[in-house]
């Protein structure tokens, strides 16, 4: 809780999980740019049951990417051990929280709207 003009505020945790993977892509950004991370995911929860990003849709092409869902037991963070990471909480308003939230949802429903858009056609 904090206080803001008189007013108590509650506030949550956004959870923001830098990592570099050691794909191709990852090595080729580290190289070029030193950062000692490459990826950047933003969580809701301590667990990071569900990790929200930009990132390449097959793990072995470069394209196509997009924002997308991870998770810590598939994909990238599965195939490989001992990746480096650092995990940041980020104290918020609920406001912020729910704003950040939504906009995440926003962009997910948008990227499976595009799915079906291609997969299927547009609708007359």
């Amino acid at each position: 809780m904090s206080r803001q003009h008189g007013e108590t505020t509650t506030m949550k945790t956004l959870y923001i999980f830098l990592t570099r993977s050691g794909t191709l892509l990852s090595n080729l950004v580290y190289r070029l740019t030193g950062a000692q991370y490459t990826h950047i995911s933003l969580a809701f929860d301590e667990d990071l049951s569900t990790l929200y990003s930009s990132t390449r849709k097959n793990g072995y092409t470069m394209f196509p990417a997009g924002p997308s869902r991870e998770y810590l037991n598939r994909g990238v963070f599965l195939m490989r051990e001992n990746i480096p990471c650092a995990l940041y909480a980020l104290e918020v308003t609920d406001e912020a929280y729910i704003r950040a939230k939504r906009r995440t949802q926003h962009i997910a429903l948008s990227l499976v709207r595009n799915i079906c858009i291609t997969a299927f056609g547009r609708k007359s």
